[in-house]
C-alpha cells in the first residue's frame, strides 16, 4: 500500500465448511482438473457412505449415513477442500485480491478513496458468497470480520454493508493465528502470544527448573511448546516496537534451560542455553518466507513484493527490505551467531561472580 492510500480486509466465516462439501461436486471438479479416474474413484469411495453413531453412557444411537462433507481431522481433507474451492477463489474480481487457507477466506483491497474501496469489497463479498452458495457452502455474515487501514483520522468509515447485514470495522481482527490491528503495530498480537506462552510456561515450569532433567530434554520442550507460540508469524511482525516483550519471554526461557540466575546478563544466555538469539532466528525465518514467495509465481503477494517502491511504503522497516539485505550479505543463522559472539568478546560485560554494589560484607561490625 502506497502513501495516501487506504486498505481494508474482510475475513469471511464459512458455516461448517468441511461438513458442507458436496461429494459428487468434488469428484466432478477432481476429474475436470485432470485427476486420473482411478484416484477420483478412490477418493469417492473414501467419502461416500460414511457412517456415524453416537454413544451417551450405555446408550448407543442407530447408524446414520453422512450425506456430505470431508472428514474433520483427516490429513487429506484440507487438500480436498482447496481443490473444491480453487476455481471459485481464482475468480478475477477487479481491484480485489483473495487469500485462503483451507476454509479461512479473506478478501483485501486498497484505494485512494475509502468509499470506493469499501464498495469494491462489498461487491466482491456478494459475488463470492453467491458462488460459494451455488456449491452448497454457506457464509455467516454475522461472524464475518472486517478492518480498515488508513492514516486518515477524520470521517473514517465505521461499517461495511453486506446485503442486509451491517459489519462493524474493528480495531483488531484475527486471521490464521495473527492478531492484526488497524495501525499494524502488532501490539495485540504480542500481548496475546505472551499471555499464551506464560500459561504454557507455567505448565512446564517445574520441568524446566528441575535439576533431574538434562538440558537436551529442556531444549526439546522449549522448541516444541514455547518457541512456536512466541515466534509464530515473526517474519511479518519482527520490526514491531513491541518485539522486546517477546524477547523478554524468550530470554526467561533461556535462563531456565541454562539453569542460571535472573541477574545473568542476557548477552550470555544464547551460549549458555544453546539457543540462537531471537533476532537472528527471526531473520532466518523471514528469509525462508521470502524465498517461498519468490518460488511461487501464482501468489498475488509476489506482485506486491516485487512492485513495492521502498520510498513510498508506509513502514520504515519493510520486511522485504530486511530479507533482501540479509541475503545480499549471505546471511546464515550459525555464521551470524558466531560473528555476534565474537564481537561481544571485546565488550566489557559485567561478571556476576564479582561483588555487587551495596552488598559488601563488613567483617568488623558483623553487618551486611
Amino acid at each position: 500500500m502506497s502513501k495516501g492510500q487506504s486498505a481494508a480486509l474482510v475475513i469471511l466465516d464459512s458455516e461448517k465448511a468441511f461438513d458442507s462439501v458436496w461429494i459428487e461436486g468434488l469428484v466432478y471438479k477432481l476429474i475436470v482438473s485432470g485427476i486420473s479416474s482411478p484416484i477420483s474413484k478412490l477418493i469417492h469411495s473414501f467419502l461416500i457412505n460414511r457412517k456415524i453413531r453416537v454413544k451417551v453412557g450405555r446408550v448407543t444411537s442407530e447408524c446414520a449415513t453422512i450425506p456430505a462433507g470431508v472428514p474433520q481431522g483427516s490429513v487429506l481433507s484440507p487438500t480436498l477442500f482447496n481443490l473444491y474451492t480453487s476455481d471459485i477463489l481464482s475468480a478475477n474480481i477487479k481491484g480485489v485480491q483473495m487469500a485462503a487457507f483451507a476454509d479461512d477466506l479473506a478478501l483485501y483491497s486498497h484505494s485512494q478513496s475509502p468509499k470506493k474501496l469499501l464498495n469494491r469489497l462489498e461487491n466482491a463479498v456478494r459475488q463470492l458468497t453467491h458462488k460459494l452458495t451455488d456449491w452448497k457452502i454457506k457464509t455467516n455474515p454475522n461472524k464475518t470480520d472486517a478492518i480498515f487501514f488508513s492514516h486518515i483520522q477524520k470521517n473514517r468509515p465505521t461499517t461495511l454493508q453486506i446485503g442486509k447485514t451491517t459489519i462493524p470495522l474493528k480495531h483488531s481482527v484475527k486471521y490464521l493465528g495473527l492478531h492484526i490491528d488497524n495501525k499494524i503495530l502488532w501490539s495485540n498480537h504480542v500481548r496475546s502470544v505472551n499471555k499464551i506462552a506464560k500459561g504454557k510456561m507455567g505448565r512446564i515450569y517445574s520441568l524446566l527448573k528441575s535439576k533431574m532433567l538434562n538440558q537436551r530434554s529442556k531444549l526439546i520442550l522449549y522448541k516444541a511448546i514455547i518457541r512456536p507460540t512466541l515466534l509464530y508469524g515473526c517474519p511479518v511482525w519482527r520490526n514491531s516496537s513491541h518485539v522486546h516483550k517477546v524477547d523478554a519471554q524468550l530470554n526467561n526461557s533461556m535462563r531456565m534451560i541454562a539453569g542460571v540466575i535472573k541477574s545473568t546478563p542476557k548477552e550470555w544466555l544464547s551460549v549458555l542455553s544453546h539457543i540462537p538469539p531471537p533476532n537472528l532466528r527471526s531473520i532466518n525465518a523471514l528469509i525462508g518466507e521470502y524465498n517461498k514467495i519468490q518460488q511461487n509465481q501464482n501468489l498475488p503477494l509476489l506482485e506486491d513484493v516485487d512492485g513495492a517502491n521502498p520510498s513510498r511504503l508506509i513502514s520504515r522497516k519493510p520486511p522485504t527490505r530486511t530479507a533482501i539485505a540479509a541475503m545480499d550479505e549471505e546471511f546464515s543463522l550459525i555464521g551470524s551467531w558466531q560473528q555476534e559472539c565474537s564481537a561481544k568478546q571485546n565488550i566489557s560485560i559485567p561478571c556476576i561472580t564479582h561483588e555487587l554494589p551495596g552488598f559488601t560484607y563488613h567483617v568488623n561490625h558483623g553487618q551486611h
